[in-house]
């Protein structure tokens, strides 16, 4: 049942979503994972080149990624000054609470425990327009991905800080080949997630 505040159930899956960064200790099934992955590979691509690649990990199997990515709270410094200045403060303030940098050391620790680690490749593409097109059309997989999560009672978070370490990944992958989009992170969420406030003045409209 869609919330009575949206029209449709997907509109109100649109502005429910949160990126959570901690998980139950419960397991999610292969048929829920094959659901949202079938999710996925619906976006639209250039000329149906469907550029998308899913690798997941669970239980034991983990461990690999999990190791890797643990580095990536190093590079946290450098990530910030990527972000404008009004951006930067907002995001040091978002996170004065303990708690909420205590969630995000532990989340660098062990990805928040998601019990389903999901990395999102691409096959590597010469042309920069092609290549660009592709990953439209992966973030599109990712969306996808992320929404019907949610629409199942699950909880998701894209880990762009894996970009850090993208040759690492890749190789012990075995997919040298590939570019890494994102990792994601899926299970059941531990904790409820307030809305971050979004950016406005970002339409221009013309002709209205």
């Amino acid at each position: 049942m869609a919330d009575q505040t949206y029209p449709n159930e997907v509109i109100s899956n649109i502005f429910n979503r949160r990126s959570i960064r901690g998980y139950k200790d419960q397991p999610v099934s292969k048929e829920t994972i094959k659901k949202i992955l079938d999710a996925a590979c619906m976006a639209p691509s250039l000329l149906n080149s469907q550029p998308w690649r899913f690798t997941v990990y669970q239980g034991d199997k983990r461990e690999g990624i999990l190791k890797l990515l643990r580095r990536t709270l190093r590079y946290l410094e450098d990530m910030l000054p990527v972000l404008d200045e009004a951006d930067r403060a907002a995001f040091v303030k978002g996170h004065e609470d303990k708690e909420e940098q205590k969630r995000v050391i532990d989340f660098f620790d062990t990805l928040g425990g998601a019990p389903v680690i999901i990395v999102v490749t691409m096959k590597k593409i010469r042309n920069d327009i092609n290549r660009r097109m592709g990953l439209i059309a992966c973030g599109g997989a990712v969306e996808n991905m992320m929404l019907a999560a949610e629409s199942l009672g699950l909880a998701t978070c894209c880990v762009g800080s894996a970009l850090w370490i993208e040759e690492d990944i890749l190789q012990v992958m075995d997919q040298t080949d590939s570019e890494l989009v994102t990792i994601i992170t899926l299970g059941s969420p531990a904790y409820e997630a307030g809305l971050t406030e979004r950016k406005k003045n970002v339409t221009e409209w013309i002709g209205f």
